[in-house]
């Protein structure tokens, strides 16, 4: 959930028992400042949950990347890996929002683990 923004900007995907939900966790970055749509918002932190119960509770949760993320796309590649595909931003000074994709593989039997 996206408290900033009103919504949720988050995927999920499920394999074998093992639900995955990718979400930006926030905070707005500029707490002091009014909310807005482009930086100061909750769309930071992109999380991925994990589940092994049908989602009823989360057992681990890991930040893939700090920073600006927007919505996210999650999908199985096999039983271990995890593709995902999100909105980023270098910076706030070089574009208004997203304005750039990230996308990464990973291994969640590596990921959560550690």
């Amino acid at each position: 959930m996206d408290p900033d923004g009103n919504g949720v900007y988050g995927s999920a995907a499920a394999r074998n028992g093992v639900l995955v939900f990718a979400v930006a966790a926030g905070p707005a970055p500029y707490p002091d400042e009014p909310m807005d749509q482009m930086w100061n918002n909750g769309r930071y932190n992109l999380t991925l949950h994990r589940s092994r119960d049908g989602g009823r509770t989360f057992d681990a949760q890991r930040r893939l990347q700090p920073g600006y993320s927007g919505y996210v796309s999650i999908d199985w590649v096999t039983d271990e890996l995890l593709a995902v595909l999100w909105e980023t931003s270098p910076t706030p000074s070089t574009c208004t929002g997203a304005c750039a994709l990230s996308f990464t593989v990973i291994n969640t039997t590596e990921f959560f683990s550690s």
